[in-house]
């Protein structure tokens, strides 16, 4: 704020005209993304791990709830979000046929979902999650959909939060596995 003070005595601005002037140099010259402490292009930064996982997949962007979704080889369909402005967000939920009582594969799944599409960090904390038991099943879960909350708590990185993990029933051959990890 010195800045524009100087200004002010240095070229006699009026009044109206200096605040104008502050105005427009503290709102009118920034977009939103210059604001942002990560990058917001959920679009750029979820398709470029999508293609860096397979070139061929066809890949359909929501701008409304900024989730990318695609058809893996396996048939299986792959709901991921990449990116963030204030906080940094790795979303997927990936359908599998995988039967809802065989939590051992779901677990598998998990991980696997997570160390391709959020990157090796977060797979190994998964697995260590996994292995290591750090997860509870929650309060509101249901014969159709687990909710479990993840009590692992990183200790290099303090400002990466594990979001619970769910496995919810879609039907008798299929399985919707879900989780979020986010930074901030």
């Amino acid at each position: 704020m010195r800045f524009f003070i100087v200004i002010l005595r240095k070229t006699n601005f009026m009044k109206k005209e200096f605040i104008v002037f502050f105005f427009f140099i503290l709102f009118g010259s920034f977009s939103a993304q210059d604001d942002c402490v990560f990058n917001d292009d959920y679009e750029g930064l979820t398709r470029e791990v999508l293609t860096n996982y397979n070139k061929n997949l066809k890949i359909k962007f929501n701008p409304k709830n900024k989730i990318t979704t695609t058809q893996l080889n396996t048939g299986e369909i792959l709901n991921l979000s990449i990116g963030g402005c204030d906080h940094f967000n790795y979303f997927g939920e990936i359908t599998s046929e995988i039967d809802f009582k065989n939590q051992k594969q779901l677990q598998e799944k998990l991980i696997w979902m997570v160390n391709h599409f959020f990157g090796k960090k977060f797979g190994d904390d998964y697995q260590k999650i996994i292995k290591n038991h750090q997860f509870k099943l929650s309060q509101n879960s249901t014969s159709t959909k687990k909710n479990f909350e993840i009590e692992f708590k990183d200790q290099k990185e303090s400002n990466i939060i594990y979001e619970t993990f769910i496995f919810e029933k879609i039907n008798s051959k299929k399985t919707k596995i879900s989780t979020s990890v986010y930074m901030n």
